[in-house]
């Protein structure tokens, strides 16, 4: 009898210990993005030198330190008004990605003198296609302009659907993953749910599954309070590979 106890005291304490170092290790585990900071001062782009976004911009983690050196641009977009929003990234050493979106004032140069050549009333479209944006700013495929690697996007950064299937057949073949929504534009009604999982498209990657690789900025939304957000949708797999960046606009009203 005494034996019989003695072991069943022994397992306790064993499972005890288990436990307490599970414990341990959860608390441990680092699920804390890097913090992205700047000035306060405006900031002005010129359209062609992406590294000027960049000056005065740090990246600290809580664990990692200073992580300034995985800062990218990971995305910009014009607003079609002499400003613009650039998108920050960076990634700490377990791989969690912080994200910064920045207004910019695309800096004033002066023009250049146009050559004396005849007015081509199609503007150089082809095919009958014009090549004027609307006024609206969008072009006739509803871009309003390109991302640094030359995609056409539209008014909130997101890839036109011809540009993401390009950009999808790429991303893929080169073991990175992919998101798409199936809207881009939505209206809520006040203290109605919000669930992102009813507005996407798909989440592919040659590995991991959408369960493990989302990750979503709500961009401050409150469905109790009437307003207009940006969520962000993007996936990380598990080589630290991140998808194109989606944008939802979500009025709530």
């Amino acid at each position: 009898m005494n034996v019989r106890n003695g072991l069943i005291s022994g397992l306790a304490v064993f499972i005890g210990i288990l436990l307490l170092l599970s414990f341990l290790g959860f608390r441990d585990e680092d699920t804390v993005s890097p913090e992205i900071t700047y000035g306060e001062e405006p900031l002005y782009y010129d359209g062609a030198d992406t590294e000027s976004l960049l000056e005065g911009v740090s990246a600290r983690d809580d664990k990692d330190g200073d992580v300034t050196a995985s800062l990218m641009v990971a995305q910009i977009y014009d607003n079609g008004d002499g400003t613009g929003v650039v998108v920050y990234t960076a990634k700490d050493g377990a791989n969690n990605v912080a994200m910064e979106r920045r207004e910019f004032r695309y800096q004033n140069t002066a023009p250049e003198e146009p050559a004396d050549v005849p007015e081509d009333p199609g503007n150089g479209a082809q095919d009958g296609e014009s090549t004027e944006p609307g006024a609206d700013g969008e072009t006739d495929d509803g871009s309003v302009g390109t991302n640094e690697e030359g995609y056409a996007i539209d008014s909130l950064g997101n890839l036109t659907d011809e540009a993401y299937e390009e950009f999808r057949e790429t991303q893929l073949r080169e073991g990175m993953p992919v998101v798409r929504l199936s809207e881009h534009q939505i209206t809520l009604a006040v203290g109605e749910s919000f669930n992102i999982y009813n507005y996407i498209d798909e989440v592919e990657d040659d590995v991991d599954t959408i369960n493990t690789m989302l990750r979503m900025d709500r961009g401050g939304l409150d469905t109790d309070v009437s307003g207009s957000y940006v969520v962000t949708l993007y996936a990380l797999d598990s080589d630290g590979n991140q998808s194109n960046m989606e944008y939802l606009e979500v009025t709530v009203e």
